[in-house]
């Protein structure tokens, strides 16, 4: 069909485009600023973090050379989802650009939007069965769900940010730090959630990563890297037993 070839091509050209925009020089200061703008939250990433997106924009390129091949036309899962990875390319590289311009908070409200898309990928994408096959599940599922989970703590940031830049909001009564522990406590929920919704072990992983370098960048604050270094240790217990309830209960691919 000739909307399935479209949806392929869209998807070739939006996903490569993208991860060069990542990579020209006007979009190197943006690398750290994964909450939308100023370090005016009493909370930061450890800056080797940020080297998830060379993961994800690989694995991302993958994908888009594999979903374009012409076997792969009229696959029912990438008709349901190849709209969203492209548009969420297109949030990606959009996000690069307005915070490159300083236009924060526009970039919130696209880095909302570019959540809003995996959400919706997440949810028609179904829960990952062994009848999906073990090409649609690493090439699709894992690679949106790694996205799905970075995208899910910088929208907590970026909100954040957008709070207190925009609307001049410090946190009051309760104050700044008492906020970045929230983020911190609602960044393992949403992986420990994942875990028990959807048996979504590499969003856990991701959300891990960026817990640890919350606890590592942020020591200049000691309650919240304590914070965070006490919801790494309870998303790590979750996913243990989680694992052990699940090989228990019945043998099954986690992804």
């Amino acid at each position: 069909m000739r909307s399935d070839i479209a949806r392929q091509i869209v998807v070739a050209l939006c996903v490569p485009a993208s991860i060069v925009l990542n990579f020209l020089p006007f979009a190197q200061r943006t690398a750290r600023n994964v909450s939308g703008g100023a370090r005016s939250v009493p909370l930061e990433a450890a800056g080797y973090a940020f080297a998830i997106w060379s993961v994800l924009f690989a694995w991302q390129l993958v994908y888009a050379v594999w979903q374009a091949l012409p076997q792969q036309r009229e696959d029912p899962l990438l008709r349901r989802v190849g709209w969203l990875t492209a548009l969420n390319s297109v949030g990606n590289g959009a996000w690069v650009v307005l915070v490159s311009q300083g236009l924060y908070a526009v970039s919130w409200v696209v880095i909302l939007v570019n959540l809003a898309s995996l959400v919706i990928l997440e949810a028609l994408a179904g829960p990952d069965t062994l009848a999906h096959g073990r090409r649609q599940r690493w090439l699709v599922r894992v690679p949106y769900r790694l996205n799905l989970a970075w995208i899910s703590v910088a929208s907590i940031l970026a909100t954040a940010s957008f709070l207190r830049n925009d609307l001049g909001w410090d946190g009051a009564p309760a104050g700044p730090v008492f906020w970045g522990v929230v983020m911190v406590v609602v960044s393992a929920a949403l992986g420990i959630a994942m875990l028990t919704l959807r048996r979504a072990v590499p969003f856990a992983l991701v959300v891990g990563w960026a817990l640890v370098a919350i606890a590592v960048g942020s020591a200049r604050t000691p309650v919240i890297a304590h914070a965070a270094t006490a919801m790494t240790t309870v998303l790590a217990l979750a996913l243990v037993v989680s694992i052990v309830r699940w090989r228990r209960a019945a043998p099954r691919a986690l992804a």
